[in-house]
């Protein structure tokens, strides 16, 4: 569908303010036929966006997904989203200076749960976007519904922590108990907050996702119709099957309880942060 007949049908939607489901099932067939959103689709979608960012569950869920796979899906490896990626996605949300509405902070923060890695900007971008939330003087105590969209934001993966919880995240956290202390936040607010701070300083990390280069390479690696499955099989069999071993050897094993139990120790360092 060309990009005129698509506005022309997607501005037929949302007309009082709000996405119905029915006005989803028209999107997804619209969208969707050849199951990948274009940049025209993707425009048309903010667009809507902007004229109607209340509806039915469906609607966020719809816009989430659709984000998701124009920045994350659409070239390979999947799951990444560049530099180039993030400035137009903040292009598309920040309009003349302005916040993001609910429906595009969850949309964003549904992106960050289904990324791979996001650039450090990204992070910080949608933290601040979480604090313009709860400031000013007609702002909102924390909701149960608020503690759910920033628990999966700071335990996402494609955060600043990746699979834990990041200096970043935890400042946030520390930011809005600080602002919206003395107002009416729901008890699942002091519950989140207590866990996550306490996780950021005694969490152990393993491993964590590799670079969006390492990504590319190792994706090439495995489209190379040139390498052979045979031969590498046999070269990695010349020496037994000690290739194959599972699990951790003795040594491993005690470097990683080492890690885990200096993690769990409180630093001066991290002592004199949360003091401050």
């Amino acid at each position: 569908m060309d990009a005129n007949t698509l506005n022309e049908t997607i501005g037929t939607l949302g007309a009082n303010g709000r996405v119905s489901a029915d006005e989803v099932l028209t999107l997804r067939r619209e969208v969707y036929p050849d199951g990948v959103v274009s940049s025209d689709e993707l425009d048309a979608l903010f667009a809507l966006a902007e004229r109607a960012p209340g509806g039915d569950p469906e609607w966020a869920a719809f816009f989430a997904e659709a984000t998701a796979d124009y920045f994350l899906n659409e070239e390979t490896p999947r799951g990444y989203l560049t530099d180039a990626e993030f400035e137009r996605l903040k292009g598309a949300v920040v309009r003349d200076g302005g916040h993001v509405s609910d429906l595009e902070l969850r949309t964003l923060v549904g992106l960050a749960a289904r990324a791979v890695m996001t650039p450090g900007g990204f992070t910080h971008f949608v933290a601040g976007e979480f604090r313009a939330r709860f400031k000013g003087e007609d702002a909102p105590a924390v909701s149960d519904a608020d503690v759910a969209l920033l628990s999966r934001f700071v335990y996402a993966a494609g955060g600043e922590g990746t699979v834990a919880i990041g200096r970043l995240e935890a400042e946030l956290l520390l930011d809005i108990e600080d602002i919206c202390r003395g107002r009416d936040n729901a008890p699942s607010w002091n519950d989140l907050f207590a866990k996550a701070i306490s996780a950021h300083l005694m969490q152990h990390v393993d491993a964590e996702p590799v670079n969006r280069e390492e990504a590319v390479r190792l994706h090439r690696f495995m489209e190379d119709r040139s390498f052979s499955p045979a031969r590498f099989f046999q070269r990695m069999l010349e020496g037994g099957l000690a290739g194959f071993r599972r699990g951790k050897t003795e040594d491993e094993a005690v470097a990683h309880e080492d890690a885990a139990a200096e993690a769990e120790r409180i630093t001066e360092d991290e002592a004199a942060w949360l003091a401050e």
